[in-house]
């Protein structure tokens, strides 16, 4: 295990503290939030690093991480911070006790765990990204798109074919194990471990590659080439109409745009606190460097318009 974080980053005071209120073994829990956070830490480290493939992305690796552990050790301290203000009537005693400002300060406790959560899933996505920047969602409105998908499902249909070859020598029952190994390495040119790899058992004796792995990647390269057609087919008809197409009606312009995929609602005046809250809730959001309400093109968002402004939009 690296030592990428230590639990003595996390003072044991503050993690007294936040138990001190709600646990009749402080001490110990104090210690656990320290083991916690340093485990946790480590964990991604390990697994950030585990993708670096040269020393350019070890190096962006480290300072990504680097950033993330401080960004996190704040937020697990604001999350032991708001821990400290609770209670427990078991520790306190019943008599007196302030249900109602206790009530707040559990949902403060809430909140900074949801806040925790949410910037570790969101900060390791977004390292994972910055690392492998070819396996980041594509969007239907990004101007590359087509290029991108057509990438993604060629490297998708290598994978799957890789897959099956390999699986044939895995299951050969006339070569030895040390043959399947150099043949995986000559033929597919996997490294060693991962040959090696291939040919452990798993929990039920299964080796290579599972059934599932191979539906799966299957059924992604599946909906890949459906976006891709669909793609294509609403730049085919952008081409046709020439063009962006605008619907009027009272106060405003409908936008629709094939090209680069988005629908716009254009008002002449700031809309009302009505209006805004019923665009919000249809999926549209203000882009304040159009001037618009905006969301992406599809027959939803087109319904969704329609909802929103009473007029019917043929194109």
């Amino acid at each position: 295990m690296t030592n990428f974080a230590t639990p003595n980053e996390i003072d044991y005071l503050l993690a007294y503290n936040a138990h001190r209120g709600t646990s009749f073994i402080p001490e110990q829990r104090a210690q656990q939030e320290q083991k916690d956070y340093a485990n946790h830490i480590n964990s991604v480290y390990t697994e950030i690093m585990g993708m670096a493939r040269n020393d350019e992305e070890r190096t962006i690796a480290e300072e990504e991480l680097q950033r993330y552990k401080k960004g996190y050790k704040k937020k697990f301290e604001a999350l032991l911070t708001a821990k400290s203000r609770t209670i427990s009537p078991m520790i306190t005693g019943s008599a007196k006790f302030p249900t109602a400002r206790n009530e707040k300060t559990l949902t403060t406790e809430r909140a900074r765990l949801e806040d925790l959560i949410e910037f570790d899933k969101k900060t390791i996505e977004k390292i994972k990204q910055k690392l492998r920047p070819e396996r980041a969602p594509i969007s239907s409105t990004d101007s590359d798109a087509v290029r991108k998908l057509q990438n993604k499902i060629e490297e998708k249909e290598k994978f799957q074919q890789m897959m099956k070859t390999a699986n044939k020598i895995v299951r050969n029952k006339k070569l030895s194990k040390s043959e399947k190994t150099e043949k995986l390495q000559q033929e597919l040119n996997l490294s060693k471990t991962t040959a090696e790899k291939l040919l452990e058992p798993d929990y039920i004796g299964r080796i290579g590659f599972a059934d599932y792995e191979l539906r799966n990647n299957n059924s992604e390269i599946r909906r890949l080439k459906k976006r891709l057609e669909e793609i294509q087919a609403r730049k085919q008809k952008a081409e046709t109409l020439g063009g962006p197409q605008e619907i009027d009606f009272e106060g405003g312009t409908i936008e629709i745009n094939y090209d680069d995929g988005y629908v716009r609602i254009f008002y002449d005046n700031k809309p009302n606190a009505d209006t805004r809250n019923r665009l919000k809730q249809n999926g549209f959001r203000w882009a304040p460097s159009e001037k618009a309400w905006r969301r992406k093109l599809t027959d939803a968002a087109r319904y969704k318009a329609k909802i929103v402004t009473g007029v019917n939009i043929e194109c």
